[in-house]
């Protein structure tokens, strides 16, 4: 039997280096003429300066030669640096194929084992091609600085960005959409894993899912089985795993930042620094020491956060009762020594009180009517516009400074300083540009979003589940804050709705009332146990009088 090897390196053009179906093509014409059966190896954007054990079909096809009874009685590479350009690799398969007698050809040209000079020329030009590969890297990364300092993109995208017809780098609509909802499910507290099933639930597809052909893998490489086992597969039948997940969650490059040796450079973000530091937070905070695991479900997870040191509040179980606290707690001898604030009449509250009442439709209308959005839209466009302007001044002015790079009039210290400042500057004005545009946005649809919100709370029943509760609730409020002062807990919640005034309510501290103080004066008082909403018309009457 004939073992056929072909090899293609990484990222090589059409043209550039002889393709995989090429070189099949010649090995199986020689095995033809030989009267052989044959095996094909495929090893797809693999370097032949790799070791064997990151050269899968390589190492396959040598531990087929060794095996005992094996058929294998020649290998055919189109050329010897198809096989290796690594001597120590070349030496180890030559030592086997000589010791197991089999025959090696190159372009249908057999080796020559007893010859000296053969064996003299295969040593250096199995050198050489070392040669040509150190020579080469030196050279393709000058190209790729160059490349880089104009802006242009090589290899492969990060999910969510693709490259244009100016081999600048821009977001891809739909995968960066499905960048935004992967740090949104975080935040919300899905894990790595668990973000991964339901991208494969909802079936959509990896970056692997364009790609055509197979690629090879360990099938024993997530378990204890030292031994591997080579499978082929299909690039198309990639799925998200827990590790894809992680390395977007914790990649910069999202938030505009593309880095290329000590130089920097601006692009599109897709996520904001903000979302991008909280998920880093919260994974931080999740990788620390989090005592008992918690097994009992609190609707307001992650919404809950402390006035006084900035931490977000989980669930904890304390002497039989439920309590959300600072995660300041976990940490010995850092706690703020905010006090918790018990589950039940916090989640009784913002339900009753916003959702179930249907106050949160009456909050947004009135919010409406009171601020006039046609002025706000006029000035919000004239800023972004005056940005953006800004933003194209500075792209001039980065392209005279690489230009005056290439023809040697400034240094790369010179222009490594410069970049930096019109990046930061490119990069400044465009997160101010994103936030400006969400609120517009958010006035533009102001309309759309009243009559939404008043289909949400048509919807909610008697018994709604737990779970499209917090979904209802994740979607309006953004955060409440808590503090606990002189026998109250100050809640302040702000809500997922541009411009929206914050909410302020004080709690008491046995959990029988919340009260809040209106426009007029007028307090609004939510008995807690009955959900009953009582009025008292003057701000000085005392907790004991309600």
């Amino acid at each position: 039997m004939l073992a056929i090897y072909c090899r293609i390196s990484q990222e090589k053009e059409e043209g550039k280096d002889r393709s995989l179906d090429f070189q099949k093509k010649i090995g199986i014409e020689l095995a033809e003429e030989l009267g052989l059966k044959y095996r094909v190896y495929i090893d797809d954007g693999i370097s032949g300066t790799w070791e064997i054990d990151k050269r899968p079909a390589f190492a396959e096809m040598l531990t087929d030669i060794v095996k005992k009874g094996s058929k294998i009685t020649a290998l055919y590479g189109y050329d010897r640096f198809r096989l290796s350009r690594n001597d120590e690799v070349r030496i180890q398969m030559l030592s086997i194929c000589r010791k197991h007698n089999v025959k090696i050809f190159h372009e249908k040209i057999e080796y020559k084992w007893n010859d000296p000079t053969a064996k003299l020329l295969d040593t250096v030009l199995s050198a050489m091609g070392e040669f040509y590969v150190d020579i080469t890297k030196k050279h393709v990364r000058g190209v790729l600085k160059q490349r880089a300092l104009k802006g242009k993109v090589h290899g492969v995208m990060p999910y969510g960005y693709k490259r244009d017809e100016n081999e600048k780098m821009i977001p891809d609509t739909a995968e960066a959409k499905i960048v935004k909802q992967i740090y949104k499910w975080s935040l919300d507290g899905l894990g790595y894993k668990a973000i991964s099933y339901k991208l494969n639930d909802m079936g959509v597809p990896t970056r692997y899912h364009s790609y055509k052909g197979t690629y090879t893998v360990d099938k024993n490489r997530n378990n204890q089985i030292k031994q591997k086992e080579f499978v082929t597969r299909d690039k198309k039948d990639v799925q998200w795993n827990g590790g894809s997940i992680k390395r977007i969650l914790t990649n910069d490059t999202y938030t505009g930042i593309r880095r290329f040796g000590d130089y920097e450079f601006e692009i599109p973000a897709i996520i904001d620094k903000t979302t991008f530091n909280s998920v880093g937070n919260y994974i931080k905070e999740r990788g620390k020491k989090s005592g008992k695991r918690n097994f009992y479900k609190y609707l307001l997870n992650n919404l809950v956060f402390c006035s006084k040191c900035g931490n977000r509040y989980t669930g904890r179980e304390v002497n039989a009762h439920f309590y959300y606290r600072c995660t300041s707690r976990i940490s010995k001898g850092a706690s703020c020594k905010n006090k918790g604030i018990r589950m039940k009449e916090l989640d009784t509250l913002i339900w009753a009180r916003f959702f179930k009442s249907k106050v949160l439709t009456e909050l947004v209308e009135k919010h409406l009517k009171e601020n006039g959005n046609k002025d706000k839209i006029d000035v919000l466009q004239t800023k972004i516009t005056a940005l953006e302007k800004g933003n194209s001044k500075l792209t001039k002015e980065r392209g005279n400074a690489i230009s005056l790079t290439v023809k040697g009039i400034l240094s790369d210290s010179d222009i490594k300083a410069e970049l930096l400042r019109i990046d930061k500057e490119i990069k400044d004005n465009t997160t101010i540009i994103s936030n400006l545009s969400e609120q517009l946005q958010s006035y533009l649809n102001s309309k759309h979003r009243l009559k939404q919100i008043g289909a949400d709370l048509r919807q909610i029943k008697k018994n709604t589940s737990f779970n499209d509760k917090q979904k209802l609730i994740q979607k309006y409020i953004k955060t409440i804050n808590v503090i606990y002062k002189d026998g109250w807990f100050i809640l302040d919640i702000e809500f997922n709705i541009s411009g929206m005034p914050i909410e302020r309510y004080e709690l008491d501290k046995d959990y029988k009332v919340a009260v809040q103080v209106d426009d007029s004066g007028k307090r609004i008082v939510i008995h807690l146990k009955t959900g009953e909403v009582t009025y008292h018309p003057r701000t000085n009457v005392s907790f004991w009088e309600i």
